[in-house]
């Protein structure tokens, strides 16, 4: 007779919050993943989405 598995159940992620995402920024950017130009660009746009949050 066959067993049947279940797979596991996995939580799902919480979104980052602001702090978080400017560090993940600052940690791909120091890795050589997004360049200067590219991290700048992407912190400009986080802040500009926090601000229209509130």
């Amino acid at each position: 007779m066959p067993v049947l598995l279940t797979p596991p159940t996995v939580p799902t992620p919480r979104p980052l919050r602001y702090e978080e995402r400017l560090e993940l920024l600052e940690r791909l950017a120091r890795a050589g993943w997004l360049t200067t130009e590219e991290a700048r660009d992407k912190r400009v746009s986080l802040l500009t989405e926090a601000r229209s949050m509130g």
